[in-house]
């Protein structure tokens, strides 16, 4: 391990740990010297580059601890026929897709992407309802701000006046013959 002082710009100084770490591995002295100089940004080789001999050999690559052993689990499986409807029940009866695996054998991912198509064929595979067989009544065609405020003035013409203040109001059950501020002050 070498080590170097290097001063700071706000006037401290820090010492550095150089490690060595190998960039590449020549199998000739040349070849190291050209890609040596290339690295350090020279256009041509240098001189004879100072031979370092290392007590201990650099480690080419880093440390890895070791990895846990894996247990292997069986390939999930896509389901199909009987088993595929007999989940796509269970969830259309308000089965979470993960449970319904789980049951199944498979992994949800797989069993999400199976539902996801079948549902989409559902969509695209139901006919079109025709307006003259549709169950809702068709409405009319949408009303311009002119025809809402005349159609509003002539509720508000039917609706009675207040027998104390003379307003016009809705009535309610409890209070026929009051509005609202009146019944609140009556209170």
């Amino acid at each position: 391990m070498e080590f170097e002082v290097q001063a700071r710009e706000d006037g401290e100084f820090q010492v550095v740990q150089l490690q060595p770490v190998v960039v590449a591995r020549c199998p000739d002295q040349a070849m190291a010297i050209t890609i040596a100089s290339m690295l350090n940004g020279q256009s041509e080789p240098a001189e004879e580059p100072k031979l370092i001999c290392v007590e201990k050999p650099v480690k080419a690559e880093p440390e890895t601890a070791e990895e846990p052993t894996v247990q292997e689990q069986p390939e999930p499986k896509r389901l199909d026929g009987a088993d595929l409807e007999a989940a796509f029940a269970a969830i259309r009866a308000g089965g979470k897709v993960s449970d319904v695996a789980k049951r199944m054998g498979t992994t949800m991912p797989i069993l999400r992407g199976q539902w996801a198509g079948q549902a989409r064929r559902e969509r695209n595979e139901q006919p079109e309802v025709k307006a003259s067989t549709a169950l809702v009544p068709v409405q009319d065609a949408p009303k311009t701000a002119l025809s809402k405020v005349t159609t509003a003035i002539e509720e508000l013409k039917d609706a009675p006046n207040c027998r104390l203040c003379g307003r016009t109001f809705v009535m309610t059950p409890d209070r026929q013959d009051l509005c609202a501020r009146c019944s609140a002050d009556d209170l």
